[in-house]
């Protein structure tokens, strides 16, 4: 008994210190050559951003795989040559990954497969630009300024702000000029128990302000948004194997992605990932279209009544309405509406979604 004391006061001793001091550095960042099976989740999740701390426990072991993909990483030189040439020197990795256009966008121009740039060095880990194929054009979007996600040695409670601006053109047809600043903090470190495994973690809270100004044909609109995004990463896991992003709406934090690294999830051609109870899944579209015209919403597994909202980014309500919670909804948009950006708010009993959608006169 004696022997078990003393061995439970040696490891409180080395285990709990080696817990307050965890540090990340370049070796536990992604090189060529990786690749990682993310799994997405559109779980309902009671969220609570201020959960965290030194020493802390974070249990997420109920997420539930909606989707998933392999996180591929290459060297730099791998990239097609269209891109080669703008990120010579910015960049010495890739990330193949279908870089995501604002949505007041993506319904009208569809984007295949492209490139996230990456820097890696001995002291941060940043982000060079993205590499957009749009209609079967190269549009190469490289920052001014590098946006660092992470800075080294990363420890508890470390601090640091980057700024950088870009812009996405589109010939002919306008484009998306955007300055971003990024808060990082380190705010946690302790247990993070996610479906795959329990990992020992540091926490890094990442505040994104952004203005984007939007100059497309008929429409010229400034636009601020706050985001967050929460990563716990662990050592030598190449990627965080968590993280949840949230966006500021109406000075409450909703979350927009849920991602962690998994294993292999058994899928089927109906249902996708076989998840252990059933999740809802929406879709609304077009996300950019003219007073008085159709937005069609497609649901399934979600419990009735849906409540439909529209309202402006000053969140003045515009329009309200109520549906099933499985089929296909045709909302019509009101004539007198003005151009501009518009939160749509869909909210069941369990589960809500919230995304932007444009209204531009023709």
């Amino acid at each position: 008994m004696k022997f078990y004391y003393s061995s439970l006061i040696a490891f409180l001793l080395f285990s709990l210190p080696s817990l307050a001091q965890l540090s990340i550095d370049p070796s536990d960042m992604p090189s060529a050559g990786d690749t990682f099976r993310i799994s997405t989740s559109n779980s309902l999740l009671l969220f609570d951003p201020n959960a965290s701390g030194n020493n802390y426990l974070w249990d997420f072991s109920g997420l539930e795989s909606s989707s998933q993909l392999i996180d591929t990483f290459i060297a730099f030189n791998e990239v097609p040559a269209n891109f080669l040439f703008f990120f010579f020197g910015k960049s010495n990795l890739a990330e193949k990954a279908l870089p995501v256009l604002p949505s007041i966008l993506s319904d009208s121009f569809p984007v295949s497969p492209g490139y996230n740039f990456y820097m890696k060095s001995a002291s941060q880990f940043s982000m060079a630009g993205q590499g957009y194929t749009i209609q079967g054009i190269p549009i190469p979007v490289l920052f001014d300024n590098p946006d660092v996600l992470y800075e080294f040695p990363l420890q508890m409670d470390k601090r640091d702000t980057s700024y950088t601006e870009y812009a996405i053109i589109l010939p002919g047809i306008g484009g998306i000029y955007t300055r971003q600043t990024r808060y990082n903090h380190v705010d946690g470190s302790g247990t993070l128990i996610t479906p795959l495994d329990t990992f020992l973690t540091l926490r890094v809270r990442s505040e994104i302000h952004r203005i984007d100004s939007i100059s497309l044909t008929g429409i010229n609109q400034i636009v601020s948004s706050e985001s967050v995004e929460y990563k716990w990463l662990a050592k030598k896991e190449g990627v965080p194997v968590l993280q949840i992003n949230t966006q500021m709406i109406m000075n409450n934090e909703v979350p927009t992605l849920i991602r962690y690294k998994d294993k292999y999830r058994k899928t089927n051609t109906s249902t996708g990932v076989e998840p252990r109870k059933e999740v809802a899944r929406w879709k609304a579209y077009p996300s950019m279209l003219a007073p008085g015209a159709s937005l069609y919403i497609e649901t399934a597994g979600a419990q009735s009544p849906l409540e439909i909202r529209i309202a402006g980014l000053n969140g003045a309500e515009v329009l309200r309405s109520t549906m099933d919670g499985s089929g296909k909804y045709v909302l019509q948009i009101p004539e007198y509406l003005k151009n501009g950006l518009y939160l749509l708010q869909i909210r069941g009993p369990k589960h809500s979604k919230t995304q932007k959608i444009m209204i531009l006169r023709p």
